[in-house]
C-alpha cells in the first residue's frame, strides 16, 4: 500500500481533477486527461476508501461527490430552467383544474426532485407545497 492520504490532501487532489473534468465539459481550453491523471485520481480515490480506519474516507468521498454533482447541477441546470420548470408545472395545475387530466405522478415527481435541486426559500418551498396539495387534492 502506498503513504497514507489525509482527507485534505486526497481531497485538493480530487477537486483539481473535477476543475479539469468541468472545464472540459463546458468546452472551456483544457486538455483531456491523461492516462497518467487518470490512473492517479483513480488511485487516489481508492488509497483513500482502502486505508486502515481511522484514516479511510468512503462516506467523506461520497458525500464530496454527491456534493459537487449537485452544485454543478445547480450552477449549470437548475438556474437556467428554474422559471421553465415552474412555468411548465403551473401549466400543468391549470390544466388540472380545467378538468383535464394531467399527469399527476410526472408533476409531483418534478416538483420532488424541484425541491431536492435546490435548498429552497421558505417562499419557494411554499409556493411548491401549495401546487403539490392542488394536484393531489383535484
Amino acid at each position: 500500500m502506498s503513504k497514507i492520504i489525509s482527507f485534505d490532501e486526497g481531497s485538493k487532489t480530487l477537486q483539481k481533477g473535477i476543475k479539469k473534468l468541468q472545464n472540459i465539459l463546458e468546452g472551456l481550453p483544457e486538455p483531456n486527461f491523461t492516462p497518467e491523471q487518470h490512473i492517479m485520481l483513480y488511485t487516489t480515490v481508492y488509497d483513500m476508501c482502502t486505508q486502515k480506519p481511522p484514516r479511510n474516507y468512503p462516506g467523506e468521498l461520497y458525500n464530496m461527490y454527491k456534493e459537487t454533482c449537485q452544485e454543478y447541477i445547480i450552477s449549470k441546470v437548475y438556474e437556467e430552467m428554474d422559471k421553465e420548470i415552474m412555468d411548465a408545472i403551473s401549466a400543468m395545475v391549470d390544466r388540472n383544474q380545467a378538468g383535464e387530466q394531467v399527469d399527476q405522478s410526472f408533476a409531483l415527481n418534478t416538483l420532488d426532485l424541484y425541491l431536492e435541486l435546490k435548498e429552497c426559500t421558505r417562499k419557494i418551498k411554499e409556493k411548491v407545497i401549495s401546487v403539490k396539495l392542488v394536484l393531489i387534492w383535484r
